[in-house]
């Protein structure tokens, strides 16, 4: 699964995705968010396959532009609800679009800064829901902690790392009246 996604990533969406046509972005992109609903169902999923997925997800987002991030912010803050893997595969997908996008982007300063403009816009839903899941499965692991309930217990560690993660890159570029 893993080099799957890697081959998906690099080969298509990064490489070839202006020969595409509308039709097969589309096909690509259900593609993308459909793979992160089955990883996250399967239960405990590797972490390399939760984070290969969560990268082919946050590179299609990020060929599509802002308009597509701002379409999917709001589906992938209700499916966190759905317990601790889709609350830990949305705060990845936060972290890595915006990672992407202050780190790794490669795209013209036109598309930076019209995909920058639509994430300053999400901050405020953003952070309230980053902050949410951290305090939430904060509880939740301590409560799982104090049950001795290892299983559990992992999964909501696993979503406090994923939303420190995704605050920490946030926070580098959100402007601090925004904070």
């Amino acid at each position: 699964q893993v080099v799957g996604y890697t081959v998906l990533t690099d080969q298509l969406v990064k490489t070839r995705w202006s020969e595409l046509t509308e039709q097969e972005h589309g096909q690509v992109s259900q593609l993308a968010f459909n793979n992160v609903g089955v990883v996250t169902s399967q239960g405990r999923a590797a972490w390399p396959v939760k984070g290969k997925a969560a990268a082919l997800l946050s590179a299609v987002i990020r060929q599509q532009g802002g308009d597509a991030y701002t379409a999917v912010v709001p589906q992938l803050i209700a499916r966190a609800s759905e317990g601790p893997g889709q609350a830990e595969m949305a705060c990845m997908l936060l972290h890595y679009i915006s990672e992407d996008l202050t780190v790794f982007d490669t795209n013209n300063n036109e598309g930076k800064r019209s995909f920058l403009s639509s994430l300053t816009n999400s901050v405020n839903s953003v952070f309230p829901f980053l902050c949410e899941m951290l305090q939430q499965h904060f509880m939740l692991a301590y409560n799982a902690q104090q049950a001795g309930q290892a299983e559990p217990l992992a999964a909501h560690s696993a979503v406090i790392t994923a939303s420190l993660n995704a605050l920490s890159t946030w926070v580098e570029w959100t402007p601090m009246a925004r904070i």
